[in-house]
């Protein structure tokens, strides 16, 4: 019996193992990694995904000695979810090449436009890392004429496993080609792609060279106009000027700027998209001249447009540069610019609606730039769902070129014109100011030939025995006709002054303080020339003049000196008459002669009182006083004389012989206990 049940054991063990080698023969067939065999030396390349394995590794934490032991699965097989929230695409590739043939395989390793490519070559002995990839810099290059691929050599009659890891920093998967390929084909590959995108890169280094003649032309502008506009659209210029030399860099793997400091080159696709925004809308800013009060809602529109900007630009930088959230960053970017779309609408309407020419231009170029950068938008996400990958950088239309150059183009024009606005607004203030000046010299000439003439008409008509009256008629028409001319004369003086005073204003101040500087003598002016019509103006007028030439010298003075004044309370300003313009030479003196050389600051004073059967007008300075001032201007090349004292002098004479107006005019030296200057006070007596 015992012998029997032997007998079976073997003849069913004997069946069984057969099953049993089948079995295994075919699990090892079905499990093992396969392995590329060349039979032939290779001609172009290999295509290797049926062949390799890949292990996914988000968390980079592995090494080549621990990564063996780890479970690859067929890479044909693996698929990943995409997701905004996933910051890295990291993982391991595993394949095998057995050369067959009597030579050894020279060959250079391609996955794509990965961030980084780690290969470990293994030569019998030890590892060899070999990096490649989008972010290596220019000199760690091992393949001269490309970062992307890495060089391999199968050696003859050898099988070589080899491993890969894959960092990408994107969090985006990318449906990549595992080859090896000849260094001929390589080349002939880098041909065709750098054929590919040629218009790319023409445009690109068009705008390049563009784009810094105009950025030079902004500088020059600025320096001679002091035009803020000039400034913002020159930092405009610069972020797409980097934003085009990033892109060259990526189209055609040379090293300009980013490619030396290759975060700079991951994370600087967000900000020199967000940059030129802001830059733009203080450009159109200040060159339309948007403010509170010319334009309050849009004006209000476009600053929460910069600050929401500003805002974001920092967030995106703390959240790439402080937590590395380079995917969630570019997510973020997509979305921004899908809400930007509206935004960017309104703003392009409501620059149409200013209605101007300058704004016309500015609409224009945005609006044609804008249209262009949504065509390529929404070309680039319909390549993307057909299947076709890398269509940012490679389109078969330049849309963001043609838009950028067509937007500049418009931009310039809309320059030229606002240069041409102003430049037009100063020659038309300039012929203003000339043409009054030539009218006043006209009136003179005038009443100086009517006077001749007067003379010579009257001269003819002392022979009869009415002589003594046609000659005392005569002197008094005389004194009227030289009153005029002597008052005449004051418009040419004072603008002749002022205008002085407003040179060297632009010259030591800003422009815009120049402006308002301008204006407000301007308003002076046209007080001046109503006021000196008359032969006498009320002391109000007077003063009110006066208080306008003080401000205007205290501002080009730098508040060098105050000012104060004190009216009388019984002095009615509005009844009492003086002739028209006689305070402003003294108040003049002064400043020139008194405050403007003293090292401290001055102070000016006015004071109006009633006196017995008069009215007191006192003029006090604390300058240097006249003996120092005239030591000082005597040594000058051209001491200044002051003409607005001397034509004051010949006026009271004049009115003093005409109406029996005796105006009398005190000058006083102030000094302390030492004889020392403490200023000058001039009274002015005018008779009730």
């Amino acid at each position: 019996m015992t012998s029997f049940l032997t007998d079976y054991k073997k003849r069913a063990i004997g069946k069984t193992l057969p099953f049993v080698y089948l079995l295994f023969f075919f699990a090892t067939q079905v499990f093992a990694q396969k392995t590329y065999i060349l039979n032939q030396p290779v001609k172009d390349s290999l295509f290797l995904n049926n062949y390799a394995e890949i292990f996914y590794e988000p968390t980079e934490t592995l090494t080549i000695n621990t990564v063996k032991n780890q479970k690859f699965i067929p890479f044909k097989d693996f698929k990943i979810q995409n997701s905004s929230l996933q910051k890295t695409y990291n993982h391991w590739l595993r394949f095998k090449v057995q050369n067959n043939t009597a030579e050894d395989q020279p060959l250079l390793f391609d996955y794509g436009l990965y961030h980084y490519i780690y290969l470990f070559d293994y030569d019998g002995k030890e590892y060899t890392l070999k990096k490649a990839g989008m972010l290596v810099k220019p000199d760690e290059k091992i393949f001269e004429d490309s970062k992307y691929v890495i060089p391999v050599t199968i050696p003859a009659h050898t099988t070589k496993e080899i491993y890969v890891q894959v960092n990408d920093k994107n969090g985006i998967y990318k449906d990549s080609k595992i080859s090896l390929m000849t260094y001929d084909f390589e080349e002939n590959l880098r041909s065709k792609s750098f054929f590919k995108s040629r218009k790319d890169l023409f445009y690109s280094a068009s705008f390049l060279a563009i784009g810094l003649f105009l950025i030079i032309f902004c500088i020059i502008q600025y320096s001679q106009t002091r035009e803020i506009a000039f400034i913002y659209y020159a930092l405009y210029l610069l972020g797409l000027y980097l934003y085009f030399i990033r892109r060259i860099e990526a189209l055609t793997d040379t090293a300009i700027i980013f490619s030396y400091f290759p975060r700079s080159f991951l994370t600087s696709e967000v900000p020199l998209n967000i940059l030129p925004n802001i830059w733009y809308l203080l450009f159109c800013q200040y060159l339309l001249n948007l403010t509170p009060t010319n334009h309050p809602k849009m004006y209000k529109f476009f600053r929460w447009q910069i600050k929401a900007l500003t805002i974001y630009f920092i967030f995106d930088c703390v959240l790439q540069y402080m937590f590395n959230e380079y995917a969630l960053s570019l997510s973020l970017y997509r979305w921004v610019k899908l809400g930007m779309i509206p935004f960017t609408t309104y703003s392009i309407v409501l620059i149409f609606k200013l209605r101007n020419r300058v704004a016309t231009y500015i609409a224009l170029g945005t609006s044609l730039l804008f249209i262009f950068l949504v065509i390529s938008f929404v070309t680039a996400i319909v390549r993307r769902m057909s299947g076709e990958t890398y269509v940012y950088y490679v389109m078969t239309f330049p849309y963001v070129e043609t838009g950028i150059f067509v937007e500049n183009l418009l931009f310039v024009l809309a320059f030229v014109t606002k240069i041409k606005q102003i430049y037009i607004e100063k020659n038309e203030t300039q012929k203003q100011l000339i043409a009054q000046l030539e009218t006043n010299q006209q009136l003179q000439v005038r009443l100086n030939n009517e006077l001749e003439k007067l003379v010579q008409e009257k001269t003819k008509a002392l022979e009869t025995e009415t002589q003594q009256r046609l000659l005392a008629e005569f002197n008094q028409k005389l004194s009227k006709a030289e009153l005029k001319a002597l008052q005449s004369q004051i418009n040419p003086h004072f603008i002749f002054n002022s205008l002085n005073s407003i040179k060297n204003y632009i010259l030591t101040n800003k422009p815009t303080d120049a402006a308002r500087y301008l204006t407000d003598f301007a308003n002076l002016i046209r007080s001046v020339l109503q006021q000196s019509q008359q032969s006498f103006i009320s002391l109000k007028d007077e003063l009110e003049i006066l208080e306008l030439y003080i401000r205007l010298e205290q501002m080009r003075f730098e508040n060098k000196f105050d000012f104060s004044y004190n009216i009388d309370d019984r002095v009615d300003t509005t009844y009492i008459k003086i002739p028209a313009l006689l305070l402003q030479p003294y108040v003049e003196n002064a400043i020139w002669h008194g405050l403007m050389h003293k090292e401290t600051k001055g102070e000016l004073k006015i004071e109006v009182k009633m006196g017995q059967d008069e009215v007191l007008c006192t003029i006090e300075d604390n300058g240097i006083g006249r003996m120092k001032s005239a030591e000082i201007h005597s040594k000058t090349a051209r001491p200044h004389k002051s003409m607005g004292l001397q034509i004051n002098g010949e006026r009271l004479k004049v009115l003093h012989e005409l109406h029996k107006l005796d105006i009398e005019v005190e000058i006083f030296d102030l000094e302390s206990v030492n004889k020392e200057s403490l200023g000058t006070r001039i009274q002015i007596h005018f008779p009730l």
